[in-house]
């Protein structure tokens, strides 16, 4: 019940941001979607869940942060892809911060639409293994240990 208006916008949103992409969220819109989440996931206490479902987020932002050695502004770094002729190639300068684009690019470079389908592969399969956290967790508590 809780979910029904953030899962609406998230479905409108979708609908007219898929590649191409049509509108521009810019960040006000994503903290606005973000804080509404955050406020999903602690009033349902779906914290470790969630973490799950996050961990390509998350797992992100920990490569950028080990490898910029800290916080940076924008000012300070260079950006972390380079993109000609359509392909996006990795950014060997030592300043550049690395990113799972920027990883998935040092294979060998790929096209914007290769590295969304990568990402949501790496979605899908980080929602998949939170619902089956979340439901070992629902059938932990749901169901008595059983004696042996």
């Amino acid at each position: 019940m809780y979910a029904s208006p953030i899962i609406g916008i998230l479905v409108g949103f979708f609908f007219f941001n898929r590649f191409p992409a049509k509108i521009f969220l810019g960040n006000s819109g994503a903290y606005g979607i973000g804080a509404m989440i955050a406020a999903l996931v602690i009033v349902t206490r779906k914290e470790f869940v969630t973490m799950i479902a996050l961990l390509p987020m998350i797992l992100n932002a920990f490569i950028i942060l080990v490898s910029i050695r800290g916080v940076k502004t924008k000012e300070d770094l260079a950006s972390p892809v380079n993109i000609k002729d359509g392909k996006i190639f990795p950014n060997r300068d030592e300043e550049a911060p690395l990113t799972l684009v920027g990883l998935r690019a040092s294979v060998q470079p790929v096209r914007e639409r290769d590295v969304i389908r990568y990402f949501n592969i790496l979605f899908v399969l980080s929602f998949f293994f939170a619902l089956v956290t979340g439901a070992l967790i629902y059938f932990q508590k749901a169901l008595p240990m059983l004696p042996l």
